[in-house]
């Protein structure tokens, strides 16, 4: 009696151990398949230039809170800005503006003159080396863009964070303002401590015009910023190629790679950007190349659910790296399991994919469409399956999977791999390492 009650105590640890060690195991493969799917992209915008989203809004509501000053320069008449000379250049308000710069941000254009002419400094900056010329390009006041340049503004000067009054402008996407300082000179070529200059602003903001008047001043179009991006690189994660295409045409490097590895391709790849692609894929772009995570760009291809896309890259070569394993053991196969894809997956077996490859948990493709209850793909990965399998612990495995999910038809599929009396009798015997309950099988079956 005794001896029975140890015996049945130990197995009901066994089986909790087994259990435990079951929900671990999908607990971490959630965090690898996450890994996996990671989107590779540039540091924010905002950030890369040192500002915050708020700034802009911050900028102007600063002006707003110094309503005092506001209101005595709208109560001033145009002839009479002569009685604000002494504080034309210096305000003891917490924003550190001047009236010029007031002017320049809610366009005063007449009265910025009166300023100018009764000897306000036009290069006067605040605190953060904004001068009235960066706000008057930052709002849009064309007019007084215009007048401070005449007036001797500097259309080069830096604030704080080394942004000119050109990469301002572009980052507002204010074309006719762009021209202006580029007619004046403006350096195309500034950059800041984390590599940022104009053209990488134009192209992660999509402005195509403004781009183009760039690259009419010879402006660097293959400038890398400190984190390895490339503006190609950040073209490649849109779905309008037209700024892709414009580079493209203009010989830049494509095999150049960031930080992570990541080539033009596999960006375009990750982020699903078939035109991009197709442009990519006419030039001398390397097929078969890894990120640090392993990553081919067939992978992503296959990720982003692209069957022609796919089809051309293997066409291309990509055959080569077909069964190419990630740093979680896994191929191109597997995301296209994940995807559900099962054009994609035929397509992939067809060209040669190991069907049989074991992941770092090691669960086969099979596994996964099974979990993924995706009953074509398990049909027709079962035929890369040998005779011998179904005596297997992946067999074993597989079947439990599709009960527990109540998977009528991978049940069945897996059942007619083999004769069901044969499947059972060895069922049976395997299923009692895996405590899993022959009750189940036979049920099933």
């Amino acid at each position: 009696m005794e001896a029975s009650r140890q015996q049945n105590q130990l197995q009901f640890q066994q089986n909790m151990q087994h259990l435990i060690q079951q929900q671990m195991q999908l607990q971490t493969q959630e965090i690898q398949i996450t890994s996996d799917n990671f989107l590779f992209q540039p540091i924010d915008l905002l950030s890369s230039l040192c500002l915050v989203a708020q700034d802009f809004v911050d900028v102007k509501q600063s002006i707003v809170f110094a309503s005092n000053f506001k209101k005595q320069l709208d109560a001033t008449e145009k002839e009479d800005i002569k009685s604000l000379f002494s504080d034309l250049d210096s305000l003891e308000v917490p924003f550190d503006v001047t009236y010029l710069i007031i002017c320049s941000i809610f366009g005063y254009t007449e009265k910025g003159v009166e300023l100018i002419k009764t000897g306000a400094n036009v290069n006067k900056s605040n605190r953060n080396g904004l001068t009235a010329l960066m706000f008057a390009s930052m709002f849009h006041n064309v007019g007084l863009v215009k007048i401070l340049i005449q007036h001797g503004a500097d259309v080069n000067l830096k604030d704080r964070r080394h942004i000119n009054a050109l990469m301002w402008t572009v980052l507002q996407g204010h074309t006719d303002i762009v021209q202006i300082l580029l007619h004046n000179n403006a350096d195309v070529h500034n950059r800041t401590p984390s590599g940022m200059d104009a053209v990488h602003i134009a192209v992660e903001k999509g402005f195509t015009n403004i781009f183009k008047l760039l690259m009419d001043k010879n402006a660097d179009i293959s400038s890398k910023t400190n984190d390895g991006w490339i503006p190609l690189m950040r073209s490649a994660r849109y779905k309008d190629s037209t700024i892709a295409n414009l580079l493209l045409n203009r010989n830049v490097c494509v095999n150049e790679k960031n930080f992570e590895d990541n080539t033009a391709l596999h960006l375009s790849g990750m982020n699903g950007n078939v035109n991009c692609i197709k442009k990519l894929l006419n030039h001398d772009t390397d097929i078969n190349c890894t990120n640090a995570i392993g990553m081919t760009p067939l992978m992503y291809a296959v990720r982003a659910g692209n069957l022609k896309i796919v089809q051309k890259l293997l066409e291309k070569g990509a055959k080569e790296t077909l069964n190419n394993l990630n740093n979680n053991k896994r191929s191109a196969l597997f995301f296209a399991v994940f995807s559900k894809c099962s054009d994609i997956v035929k397509e992939l077996t067809k060209a040669g994919a190991n069907a049989n490859v074991l992941d770092i948990f090691n669960c086969s493709p099979l596994q996964y469409a099974i979990k993924n209850k995706s009953s074509d793909i398990v049909k027709h990965l079962l035929k890369f399956k040998d005779q011998s399998w179904h005596t297997g612990e992946e067999f074993i495995t597989c079947l439990s999977e599709a009960i527990e999910r109540e998977d009528i038809n991978a049940v069945t599929c897996l059942l007619n791999f083999q004769s069901k009396t044969l499947i059972l009798k060895e069922a049976k015997a395997v299923s009692c390492f895996y405590s899993e309950s022959p009750l189940a099988l036979s049920c099933a079956i």
